[in-house]
């Protein structure tokens, strides 16, 4: 599926059918998010969309929402993200289990924040509480991480925009010699450079060979 829209990786997510993890049960539809500005997940028409995290297959279900990108630039408003909307031939067959269906906080289709967990070995509701407090602010500390990280990504391609120097033919160790000292140069771990740095670059001989055609057609 080819989307054109600003703020899209060339290869955004993968969307693949693995064996079921469990014997007997069908196979499993995935989605494993390969970009820098994140791939939103979408479990119903009355729940927010969250981010899936990066280079996880995370299960899809019938009626599931994917939009890219998830993060959006301060001009950009929701109506510049592609939503793709899956629907299954048997809805039973792509139906979320039982146990899953409350779950909107987490896009592995884990447990939602604020549902409290029933105590097996029958502790006290005060105690079930504390647990359920101490997970909610897990969950909101892991948010603001991926936040953090999402928002470092997006300065450090702001920085390879705003450098002239940096062309098709630059080499990734040209660039690391001219902005290593840069604060959103180092805000970002060494792979995620390289990866924001390959699709930068490629982006820009995209953009060249679109621009020539144009010459070539207009001498015409």
């Amino acid at each position: 599926i080819q989307v054109e829209l600003r703020g899209c990786s060339q290869f955004h997510a993968e969307i693949r059918l693995l064996p079921s993890e469990e014997d007997g049960l069908p196979p499993r539809l995935v989605v494993r998010d390969l970009s820098m500005n994140g791939t939103g997940l979408k479990s119903g028409d009355d729940k927010p969309a969250v981010g899936a995290k990066k280079d996880q297959d995370l299960q899809l279900y019938h009626g599931t929402q994917i939009l890219v990108p998830f993060q959006l630039k301060t001009n950009q408003t929701p109506e510049d993200r592609a939503w793709l909307k899956l629907s299954f031939d048997d809805p039973d067959m792509g139906a979320r289990p039982t146990a899953d269906r409350h779950a909107d906080g987490d896009a592995g289709g884990g447990p939602a924040p604020g549902v409290r967990k029933k105590a097996e070995n029958g502790e006290k509701e005060d105690k079930e509480e504390k647990e359920d407090d101490e997970e909610n602010e897990k969950d909101d500390g892991e948010e603001d991480g991926e936040k953090d990280d999402g928002e470092a990504r997006e300065a450090f391609v702001d920085l390879l925009v705003k450098t002239k120097a940096i062309s098709v033919g630059t080499s990734y160790e040209d660039a690391e010699r001219m902005l290593c000292k840069k604060a959103a140069w180092k805000a970002v771990d060494a792979q995620t450079r390289k990866e924001c740095f390959e699709i930068f670059v490629d982006h820009l001989d995209d953009v060249g060979h679109k621009k020539k055609k144009k010459k070539d057609k207009a001498k015409k």
